[in-house]
């Protein structure tokens, strides 16, 4: 008789996350396993296309009041009615304080960025705050088993709450194939895709991407910046001058991402801190250079591979885009990064495998986790 897993599936409805690649690719590999798997929703919208796109799978809706009740009393009493055998919190927390005996947890932690930075993210919202703390707190507590994404947030589990998080990478993309026609043909440009969260230094790029315009390598090259957010982008650009330098794309298309990518001088991603940065991978897959900070994941997921620059500093993210541009630098960081891809492809997966352990019967499948200690870019790659 196969399994039950019943998952928050609340992120798939936003496809370009970190956290849409995970669960997905948990969903996929509990119902290529043999699971039965129940998508658990909170909007009306989100379980019609859930049903649209997994067919197979049970859709349950649960429509939402409040975050903090939603995961604590409606999911909590759903669990005790239906009972899976497993009910999988993929994105941080969602583990509810009480739930019926027989029903296993898995939590899965992408980062624990607001413990990091207090005064961003939790002094300026106390209501939010209050209920992160409480449902965090209440995850990492109950969970049965928690994975991690990166080497750097099992670190964070483990100095936070003592649980030991053994790490599962998410999906990393495939090396392209052929290069894609550019979508700016005859320009050069440099591309970022990386939101607009205040850990990301969008300010100091704009500034830096101004400093690289202004030397013999970047003469005349654009700045394409992707995301969901191009109102704010254009304000920030206009109040930095590089609105006649820029390219404000919205929201695109996986096809036309790539398209961008690969034909980009350089992928600029002076975040501060990242629990682990898909972007950096998709650089690496595009073939094109690197240019990111330390913080966080991104000194183990840029490995060799990534140009390293300081993301505080407009200067060295400007020094660092000027290196993407010198043809042996570019050469070896290309090459590099095809290197890295497989190194994370190593790493990725193995949810099933995992689900199975816990929640199956003696006998079931087993997976080797295991935790090691956070890499340190080299010295000779910092710009």
């Amino acid at each position: 008789m196969s399994l039950t897993a019943a998952v928050d599936a609340r992120c798939l409805g936003r496809p370009g996350i970190g956290f849409y690649a995970v669960v997905r690719a948990i969903v996929d590999e509990l119902a290529a396993d043999g699971w039965r798997v129940a998508l658990v929703t909170d909007k009306a919208e989100s379980a019609r296309r859930l049903g649209r796109e997994y067919p197979a799978a049970e859709v349950v809706l649960l429509p939402r009041t409040t975050w903090l009740w939603w995961e604590q009393v409606q999911v909590a009493r759903w669990l005790a009615r239906r009972r899976p055998d497993l009910w999988v919190a993929p994105t941080n927390y969602g583990v509810p304080l009480f739930r019926p005996s027989g029903v296993k947890s898995l939590l899965v932690v992408h980062d624990l960025i607001p413990l990091l930075y207090p005064r961003t993210y939790l002094t300026t919202r106390p209501l939010w705050a209050a209920m992160y703390l409480v449902s965090l707190g209440t995850s990492l507590l109950r969970a049965d088993f928690v994975a991690s994404v990166s080497d750097a947030s099992a670190h964070q589990v483990y100095r936070f709450c003592r649980r030991r998080a053994p790490v599962s990478h998410p999906p990393v993309p495939e090396r392209l194939g052929a290069r894609p026609p550019s979508p700016l043909q005859g320009q050069r440009f440099v591309v970022f895709n990386g939101g607009f969260d205040s850990r990301k230094n969008v300010p100091q790029l704009l500034e830096a991407f101004g400093l690289f315009r202004a030397s013999p390598e970047g003469t005349g090259s654009l700045l394409v910046i992707m995301g969901d957010r191009d109102d704010l982008a254009r304000a920030m650009l206009a109040e930095h001058g590089l609105e006649a330098a820029s390219v404000v794309t919205g929201y695109v298309a996986e096809e036309d991402k790539w398209a961008y990518l690969a034909n980009a001088v350089a992928v600029a991603y002076p975040s501060s801190y990242e629990g682990f940065g898909i972007v950096a991978t998709e650089a690496f897959a595009a073939g094109v250079p690197l240019v990111c900070g330390t913080g966080g994941a991104l000194a183990e997921v840029g490995g060799e591979a990534a140009i390293f620059v300081d993301p505080a500093k407009p200067s060295s993210i400007a020094e660092g885009l000027r290196r993407a541009c010198d043809p042996a630098v570019r050469e070896e960081a290309v090459a590099a990064g095809y290197r890295q891809l497989e190194m994370l492809r190593q790493r990725s997966g193995g949810w099933a495998g995992l689900a199975g352990s816990l929640a199956g019967p003696p006998g079931a499948s087993k997976v080797r986790w295991r935790l090691r200690p956070r890499q340190q870019p080299s010295a000779g790659a910092q710009a």
